[in-house]
């Protein structure tokens, strides 16, 4: 399959993962793909590695030019 089929293909679905969820409780998911996002899959997550994994990530900075602005304008005031 090429891999622009492979891209058609996967939008098609509209489902990646299905679980019964429980009120109070997280849940961790890894999300995989391949090249030009063919082949995607979620899969579930044990808590433990979920949230050291997940606290190794760094939220990016925000980009949108008002809120930088904003942003700006608070900061003078410190």
């Amino acid at each position: 399959m090429s891999s622009a089929a492979a891209v058609n293909e996967t939008r098609k679905q509209s489902e990646r993962i299905r679980f019964d969820a429980e009120a109070g409780k997280t849940y961790y998911l890894k999300w995989t793909s391949g090249m030009f996002a063919s082949g995607i899959t979620v899969t579930p997550v044990d808590v433990k590695t979920g949230a050291k994994e997940l606290g190794k990530l760094h939220p990016s900075k925000n980009t949108d030019p008002k809120e930088v602005a904003k942003n700006e304008g608070k900061e003078g005031t410190k």
